[in-house]
């Protein structure tokens, strides 16, 4: 199934990746929704959208999470009745939650390696720091300018698995402290993911993607690794 959104403009994400930079020493825990702003770049318009006053709406998330303003929270959730105009789309960094239940940091690398996700954090100098290849001994790591990154990511506000992400980034020699943590997915999963999100509305009555608030998806084992399924839908008129 091929994604029918274009993906997040590098540009936007260079001028985005300057702000962490500039900011990173300043940082807390808490990472604020940086995917969420993003990803609105990810919606069929009808018109050209803002860049400018996304890159300010992110920035003023950013400032507002480094000075303390917002309390973190715990996983990834996102507003399940998040207000979207009539016939609009909500953007799927704002709908979409990955809930990872694995009990461990190892149940949990091999759940990452089976699903090809990249880990990575910036802030604080030029470049990116990736690790991926998670279960190896010695994970491969490699250093890179995100403004090139084309993937669609997540990122943490706390909670659990946010921590197995930064130990798994200090076992490979990067440092996360005062830093911005992503997680990158390859595009085949989030082709599945879409896919599973429509089929599951569909088979509860929902044929129209304007009518999805939320899609929670679960990780569960299958066979010789895991697989994706649609745990809850949440929907809302057109």
């Amino acid at each position: 199934m091929r994604s029918l959104v274009p993906k997040v403009p590098s540009k936007l994400f260079r001028q985005a990746l300057a702000t962490a930079r500039k900011l990173g020493p300043k940082a807390k825990d808490a990472i604020p929704p940086a995917q969420a702003v993003l990803d609105r770049m990810k919606q069929i318009q009808p018109r050209k959208p803002d860049f400018a006053a996304l890159l300010v709406e992110f920035k003023n998330e950013l400032q507002a999470t480094l000075n303390g303003l917002r309390e973190p929270q715990q996983g990834t959730d996102l507003p399940a009745d998040s207000d979207a105009p009539a016939g609009a789309i909500i953007p799927r960094g704002e709908r979409w939650l990955i809930r990872w239940t694995s009990a461990n940091l190892q149940a949990y690398i091999r759940q990452l390696d089976f699903f090809k996700i990249e880990l990575g954090t910036a802030g604080g100098k030029k470049n990116m720091d990736y690790v991926f290849n998670l279960t190896k001994e010695n994970p491969d790591t490699r250093e890179a300018d995100g403004s090139a990154e084309k993937r669609m990511f997540m990122t943490w506000k706390g909670g659990e698995h946010m921590k197995f992400d930064k130990t798994i980034l200090a076992r490979a020699g990067i440092p996360t402290d005062n830093r911005l943590l992503f997680q990158f997915y390859p595009q085949a999963m989030e082709e599945r993911l879409a896919f599973l999100e429509l089929q599951n509305a569909t088979r509860l009555g929902h044929t129209d993607v304007r009518e999805i608030r939320q899609t929670i998806f679960g990780v569960r084992a299958r066979d010789e690794g895991y697989e994706l399924f649609v745990a809850e839908q949440k929907f809302g008129p057109r």
